[in-house]
Formats: structure tokens, C-alpha cells, sequence
């Protein structure tokens, strides 16, 4: 019993005149909070790309609003004045950057955009997608339908949209799915 209280005597002394933490009791904290942080992460990022694709959604739905909302006044969707060798007069997007080699042309749809946003700005919805997004993210407003939208045949006009990680099954696909990184790609029709 004295040998065994001569050495917790012996181990408190030594503790208290070298109390902290040793080199690798900090570098195993270090690792432990790295780990988590990584889980953190990666989880937290699907949820980002959930909610910037649920925003996507309310933008195109709110387009679609202010569109309907148009052609109550003027009895037809608008027109758009832009015309481009090579491009559709029809279409509008506010991709920036899809590829370099129709620079002329994306430019031109940025253009229709604008110009289809002044048309539609006195229309009383709110958050409309304004501003230029990078592609695939981005959407596509093409008067008189488009080939690769299954209904287009009848649609006055459709909207063409990308989400990153979120599929939803009550709209239609595009017919081309497998562009730029997105999860799915959509078409959303007039309601005329």
C-alpha cells in the first residue's frame, strides 16, 4: 500500500508541474472535429441544392404566372423582337456561358430576356428569375413550342428548366436529360 501511494504522490507531482495536453491528444480532437465536419458538409450540401432547386421551381412557376397574366391583356404571349443568324427569334433564355462557340447567339437570348422581363415587370408576381443564370441552371422561354418538350404541339409556348439534385414526377422531362450536371431537365407548358 505504501508503493502504491508513494506512486499516485509521484504522478500528481509530475501532473502539476506539466498539466496540459500532450501533441497527440490535440492532433486525435483535430481529426475527430475534421471528420465531423466533413459529414456536416456533405450532408448540408444536398439540402442546399434541394432548396436552390425548390427556388428554381417557384421562379419558373411564378414566370408562368406573369405570362398567363399577359396574355389575358394582349389575347396572345409575347413576342420577342431580337432575331439571330443561326438562333431562334422565338426563344429567350438567361443562361450566360453555355459554350464559347455561340457566344452571338446566347448573347442575343440574354437580349430577348430583358426584353421579355420589361414586358412582364407590371404584372403583379413577385420573384421572377431576372437575373442571368449559368448553364445547365438556367431557363428557356420558346414561343410557339419546341421539339424537345413531349406536348409541344399544342403549347403556345414552353419553358424549359434544369434542378442540380430534386426530380419532380408532375412535370414533363426534356428530352434530353444528361447535360451539364443536371438531375433532370423540364418542360412547363402554357396553359393556352
Amino acid at each position: 500500500m505504501k508503493n502504491l501511494n508513494k506512486k499516485l504522490q509521484t504522478f500528481k507531482k509530475s501532473r502539476e508541474k506539466n498539466w496540459g495536453f500532450t501533441l497527440i491528444e490535440l492532433l486525435v480532437v483535430i481529426v475527430i472535429i475534421g471528420i465531423l465536419a466533413t459529414i456536416a458538409v456533405s450532408t448540408f450540401s444536398g439540402y442546399f441544392a434541394k432548396a436552390r432547386d425548390a427556388k428554381r421551381i417557384h421562379q419558373v412557376m411564378q414566370l408562368k404566372k406573369a405570362l398567363e397574366l399577359y396574355y389575358v391583356d394582349h389575347e396572345e404571349y409575347p413576342d420577342l423582337s431580337i432575331s439571330v443568324p443561326g438562333g431562334n427569334p422565338k426563344m429567350a433564355s438567361n443562361c450566360k456561358n453555355r459554350n464559347s462557340a455561340n457566344t452571338n447567339i446566347n448573347l442575343k437570348q440574354l437580349a430577348n430576356w430583358q426584353e421579355l422581363m420589361n414586358k412582364l415587370k407590371k404584372y403583379p408576381v413577385s420573384d421572377l428569375p431576372f437575373n442571368e443564370q449559368k448553364w445547365p441552371f438556367c431557363v428557356y422561354y420558346i414561343k410557339d413550342g419546341y421539339y424537345g418538350c413531349p406536348k409541344n404541339r399544342h403549347a403556345k409556348y414552353v419553358l424549359i428548366m434544369a434542378t442540380e439534385k430534386t426530380k419532380y414526377p408532375d412535370l414533363d422531362l426534356y428530352f434530353r436529360q444528361d447535360e451539364g450536371g443536371a438531375e433532370a431537365r423540364y418542360c412547363i407548358y402554357s396553359a393556352n
